[in-house]
């Protein structure tokens, strides 16, 4: 029979990724992230009896380092979606172009491309399913709006030079009574 009561320590443990610059020792220094044990902070795995750490550079495959070869550790905080909500107010910040990753002479074509590619990438629909911490749903979202007001910004305009031009006549006429 099974014992429900144990533990099953084979089973695959949930790793969460830690942003962090280190120097070495020897004077080099890398940026990457550090994988630790979801329930443990890094600071205790830093600080723990292991000998080894997790260790992906940005720039090449992961690997385990000596804590006796680090010299320094820096942690690395992403964004919070708050910070990236709160920019989106400042109109001084706000880059249409640079949010789009196109350049100010761009054709209009090229701009559309960008937003279409971002626009698939941070949709709503493509993570709804998925099992995301808060912080990444909200940075998605945050990162969707942000998108969409780049390309309105840059497109508003556009629309009313459109609208303008198509002035025409009327379709029908009727002529005067005599």
């Amino acid at each position: 029979m099974f014992e429900r009561n144990r533990v099953d320590s084979s089973a695959p443990k949930q790793k969460t990724a830690v942003p962090a610059e280190i120097t070495l020792v020897d004077g080099e220094i890398l940026k990457g992230k550090f994988f630790i044990s979801a329930v443990r902070h890094i600071y205790d795995v830093l600080n723990g009896p292991d000998m080894f750490l997790e260790f992906e550079p940005y720039s090449g495959k992961r690997r385990f380092l000596a804590k006796s070869q680090l010299s320094d550790v820096k942690l690395i905080n992403a964004p919070t979606p708050r910070s990236l909500s709160s920019s989106l107010r400042e109109i001084d910040n706000f880059n249409p172009y640079a949010i789009l990753g196109v350049e100010r002479e761009s054709p209009w074509d090229k701009v559309r491309e960008n937003y279409v590619a971002l626009s698939k990438i941070y949709h709503p629909d493509n993570y709804a399913q998925a099992k995301l911490p808060t912080e990444v749903s909200e940075y998605m979202a945050a990162m969707a709006r942000r998108i969409n007001s780049a390309f309105e910004a840059l497109d508003a305009p556009r629309r009313v030079v459109k609208r303008k031009s198509n002035k025409s006549d009327p379709v029908y006429t009727s002529q005067p009574r005599v």
